[in-house]
């Protein structure tokens, strides 16, 4: 999918206030209980999925091996976006690539190893040998579901926590 510079149209004061006064908090209560709850391939989906476009909403884009300023949309269609980034609301601003590399070491690993985990087992449909974490038939064992659990547990405070540094204010 192709990326724009901008969103189709800005959105209205009363859009910018309804998504930081209550969609926002919305997704990051729901994060916090899914959790906060005991893990479940279910919860930490829903945690991992939400904290991700949190992420990306505030323009932080990262993979296994990397972390950058991302404030391109994608694109839907005839060159128009409906995705919505801090930059969109009045006063809010995007993470720069200083910020993020001036963030601390642990802030950075949770980052990538978020993306890269909500990438790899909860967005898209993978398969990877890994005999360690593996039933003989390819289901993770009994104790995966908690290295799961803290890798986005620890993706999901940092994200939140940048999150509210950002909307300070708003």
């Amino acid at each position: 999918m192709s990326r724009l510079q901008n969103r189709f149209h800005p959105l209205t004061v009363l859009e910018q206030r309804h998504l930081v006064d209550e969609a926002i908090p919305n997704r990051v209560s729901l994060v916090e209980q899914c959790v906060r709850e005991a893990p479940t391939f279910g919860r930490l989906t829903t945690a991992a999925i939400h904290a991700r476009a949190l992420a990306g909403f505030l323009g932080i884009g990262a993979d296994r091996t990397g972390l950058w300023a991302d404030g391109r949309y994608y694109d839907h269609g005839s060159s128009e976006s409906y995705e919505v980034k801090v930059s969109d609301i009045k006063n809010g601003a995007l993470f720069t690539q200083a910020e993020l590399d001036a963030l601390p070491a642990v802030d950075r690993e949770a980052l990538r190893v978020g993306f890269d985990t909500t990438n790899r087992e909860f967005a898209h449909l993978t398969f990877w040998s890994d005999p360690a974490n593996q039933q003989p038939h390819g289901a993770p064992n009994d104790n995966y579901i908690h290295d799961l659990a803290n890798r986005i547990s620890r993706f999901a405070e940092t994200v939140i926590r940048l999150l509210d540094q950002r909307l300070k204010g708003l």
